[in-house]
C-alpha cells in the first residue's frame, strides 16, 4: 500500500515538472512585458523597479538568464534616462531655437537676420527650412512684397511631407499675399491667393486654388510689412501687419515644412509642433551619445543585480548574446 502511494506521488511530481517550467517562462515574459510598457511610456523609475523586481523575484530562473542581455540593456537605458535632463533646445535643434515645450513638442525658432544655413536650404531666392511640423505651424517675417532688385515677389510654401520620407514633398500649399506694381522696369498685378499643389498628379490636374475669404488686411507695395502665415488643424490664415488678409480651409497635408521665396527677409520666426517621429529619432540619437559617455561610471552591475545573477553570469551580458 505504501509502495503504491509512493509511486503515485513520484508520478505526480514528474508530471508537474514541465508545467512548472512553462509557468516560469510565461511569468518572466509577462513581467518583462510590463517593464517594457513602462519604458515605452517613459516611466523610467517604474521601469527600473520592474526590471529589478523581475530578476530578484525569480532566483535561479533559466528564463531570466536567457533574457539577461535584453534585461541589462533596458536597465542601462532606464537608469540613464532616469537621471538625464532633456537637452536644451539649442543643443537638440539649432542655435536659433528659443523655446521648446517638451510635452507639446512646441518649438520656437527666431532668425533676426533672416534665413541662414544650415537650418535653411538656400538656393537663389528660395529658402526651405529643414524641420517638419505636425499640422500646427506659424511663420512670421518682415519683408517688402516685391523685391525690385531681383524682380521677385514674396511667397510662402508649406510643403506636405511623408514622415517616412522626410526629404521628398508629396504636395504643398502655395501662399501668395498678392502684389500690384507698374513702373518702367517691372509690371506685375496679382491678387492674394492660396493654392494647393499635389505633386504626384500632373500639374494641370494637381493644382487647385483654395476658396479664400479676403479680409481687411492690405499689402502696400514697396513697404516692409509683417506677414504671418498660420496653419492650424485644417485652417490656413494669412495676416498683414496684424490684420487678417486671407482665410481658407484644407486638410490634405498635415506634416509640413516651411519655405520662403523671393525677398530680403529682415526677420523670420517659426512656431509650431515638431513632427513626432522626426523629434523622437533626433532625441534618441542625442540620448544614445550621452548614454555611451555615462555608462562606464554610471552603471555598476554589482549594485543593480542580485548576487544569484552575478554568480550565474559574472560577465556583463551583451545585447543579442548569452550572459557570460
Amino acid at each position: 500500500m505504501r509502495t503504491t502511494r509512493l509511486v503515485a506521488l513520484l508520478l505526480v511530481g514528474v508530471a508537474g515538472g514541465p508545467p512548472a517550467l512553462a509557468d516560469d517562462e510565461a511569468a518572466v515574459e509577462s513581467a518583462f512585458g510590463r517593464a517594457r510598457a513602462h519604458m515605452e511610456a517613459e516611466r523610467w523609475s517604474s521601469a527600473v523597479d520592474a526590471l529589478k523586481r523581475l530578476v530578484a523575484d525569480n532566483p535561479g530562473s533559466r528564463a531570466v538568464l536567457d533574457r539577461l542581455p535584453a534585461i541589462e540593456t533596458d536597465l542601462r537605458r532606464a537608469l540613464f534616462r532616469l537621471q538625464a535632463k532633456h537637452p536644451e533646445p539649442s543643443a537638440l535643434f539649432c542655435k536659433h531655437a528659443k523655446g521648446f515645450i517638451v510635452h507639446e513638442r512646441r518649438l520656437t525658432l527666431d532668425y533676426p537676420d533672416g534665413p541662414e544655413s544650415p537650418d535653411w536650404k538656400i538656393s537663389d531666392r528660395s529658402y526651405d527650412h529643414t524641420i517638419p511640423f505636425d499640422s500646427d505651424v506659424a511663420v512670421e517675417f518682415n519683408a517688402s512684397t516685391i523685391d525690385y532688385k531681383h524682380k521677385t515677389t514674396v511667397s510662402v510654401w508649406l510643403y506636405g511631407m511623408d514622415p517616412k520620407s522626410p526629404d521628398s514633398p508629396i504636395g504643398s500649399y502655395y501662399v501668395f499675399p498678392g502684389a500690384c506694381s507698374e513702373d518702367d522696369e517691372y509690371i506685375y498685378k496679382a491678387s492674394g491667393k492660396v493654392v494647393r499643389n499635389d505633386v504626384q498628379i500632373s500639374s494641370k490636374e494637381g493644382t487647385r486654388e483654395l476658396v479664400s475669404k479676403p479680409a481687411p488686411g492690405k499689402v502696400r507695395i514697396g513697404q516692409v510689412q509683417t506677414y504671418r502665415v498660420v496653419r492650424r488643424g485644417t485652417g490656413i490664415n494669412v495676416s498683414v501687419d496684424g490684420k487678417a488678409f486671407l482665410v481658407c480651409q484644407d486638410g490634405k497635408y498635415s506634416v509640413l515644412k516651411v519655405g520662403l521665396v523671393g525677398a530680403a527677409f529682415s526677420r523670420v520666426t517659426l512656431r509650431g509642433v515638431v513632427e513626432k517621429s522626426w523629434y523622437l529619432d533626433r532625441l534618441e540619437k542625442r540620448y544614445a551619445a550621452e548614454q555611451a559617455e555615462w555608462e562606464p561610471k554610471g552603471y555598476d552591475r554589482s549594485e543593480v543585480l542580485p548576487k544569484w545573477v552575478l554568480d550565474a553570469a559574472p560577465g556583463a551580458a551583451e545585447p543579442g548574446g548569452p550572459a557570460k
